[in-house]
């Protein structure tokens, strides 16, 4: 099931899984940072409280755990804020989605920060070079 989050177009397709940004493909989301957020901060941006309006309705009638991971792009190499920005974001769109989307909070596990390292849909980090791909908050169901 793909849901549109926003009537504009926030993303372009990504490889693997993730045929675009800021919606539902199967049973995850991924919310595009640049949009979400401002460059170095964890606070949302009003953009991304739409996004994550748009996603709300699905994570209340969803069964299971919701799981939200944080990544970060090269910028900054692999670095401790790296890691500290992608896992505060993580839990900035957490906490929105229990305080704001009314999304039960025992059905969260804890958010985790990635920084650079790990893959998101197939997009792995690039030392040194920015990868808009990699700048993003993904939400699983499941």
């Amino acid at each position: 099931m793909t849901l549109p989050v926003s009537s504009r177009d926030l993303g372009s397709p990504a490889p693997d899984q993730l045929d675009d940004l800021n919606k539902w493909v199967g049973n995850s989301a991924v919310i595009d940072g640049d949009v979400s957020f401002k460059t170095g901060e964890a606070a949302l941006t009003e953009e991304g409280t739409t996004i994550l309006l748009g996603l709300t309705d699905h994570l209340q009638t969803s069964t299971g755990t919701i799981k939200v991971d944080g990544f970060a792009d090269g910028v900054g190499g692999d670095s401790p804020e790296n890691d500290e920005l992608s896992k505060a974001r993580a839990a900035t769109v957490q906490a929105w989605l229990i305080d704001e989307g009314h999304v039960s909070a025992e059905r969260f596990a804890a958010p985790e920060g990635h920084g650079t390292r790990d893959e998101v849909g197939g997009v792995a980090a690039r030392d040194g070079v920015a990868d808009p791909l990699r700048r993003v908050v993904r939400i699983t169901v499941g």
